[in-house]
């Protein structure tokens, strides 16, 4: 089985990246018995967490086929990509050397042009040891079993006729 992480701004962007994997045949993993052991360490052991019965459940979406697992993690912002990505190692601990690729895909929203959010979230990425592309919107192929990836799409108002599409 090869696994890949990658994490998103938010949870339409999960949504969104569900489908695109959905046609590459993988499908959402729903029960925990069903959940590869290499991701368990993801899945909070208790509820509520911390605690806190209104929290939401930091746990990523997960999708398989015949052979790859993917983690799809909303990092619920652009601030905390980083920070989401750095976490998901730790909780992987030595497992995350079995991690095949790495990515973060970020809408095209920012203030900034991708060009400069890429080269922003870059040098932070390459601190995790990801081999990283020379430019977003392309992949990296290093020598270690991780590959960086780097993308922007367009985001915004979505109308009902492009709600129906991604649907279908």
């Amino acid at each position: 089985m090869t696994f890949g992480y990658l994490v998103v701004e938010g949870t339409h962007d999960v949504a969104f990246i569900g489908r695109l994997l959905r046609t590459f045949g993988l499908r959402r993993v729903k029960l925990l018995k069903d959940l590869q052991p290499f991701w368990k360490p993801l899945v909070p052991p208790t509820f509520p967490f911390k605690d806190d019965l209104l929290k939401r459940v930091p746990v990523p979406a997960f999708f398989e086929g015949a052979d790859h697992s993917v983690a799809v993690d909303s990092a619920v912002g652009v601030a905390r990509l980083t920070p989401a990505l750095e976490e998901t190692l730790a909780q992987l601990g030595s497992a995350r050397s079995e991690l095949r690729s790495i990515g973060m895909f970020l809408d095209a929203d920012w203030s900034k042009k991708p060009s400069d959010a890429f080269d922003e979230l870059k040098a932070k990425l390459e601190f995790f040891g990801v081999v990283m592309p020379a430019a977003p919107g392309m992949v990296a192929h290093g020598t270690r079993k991780l590959a960086g990836l780097a993308w922007s799409f367009v985001s915004g108002p979505c109308t009902d006729h492009r709600r129906r599409s991604l649907r279908n």
